[in-house]
């Protein structure tokens, strides 16, 4: 079974939840090339910092997220 993408524990449905999951890809994408761009092994707050410097703004527990189902 493959690992979701987006957790929906707020219950979204429809164009919400298709929205949800679109933005929690692109941050795994977006999580991948940092990790390729610095090519070192980083904690969550490094890459935090280096999204936040190349992309919108995004919480920790997004990193977090994104993190954990790439390592799974």
């Amino acid at each position: 079974m493959e690992t979701p993408t987006y957790y929906n524990s707020t219950n979204l449905s429809g164009y919400q939840l298709e929205t949800a999951i679109r933005k929690a890809t692109k941050q795994n994408d977006r999580v991948i090339l940092i990790y390729k761009a610095k090519n070192r092994p980083m904690t969550p707050s490094q890459v935090l910092d280096a999204y936040n410097a190349w992309w919108p703004r995004c919480p920790i527990i997004s990193i977090r997220r994104s993190i954990t189902n790439l390592t799974i």
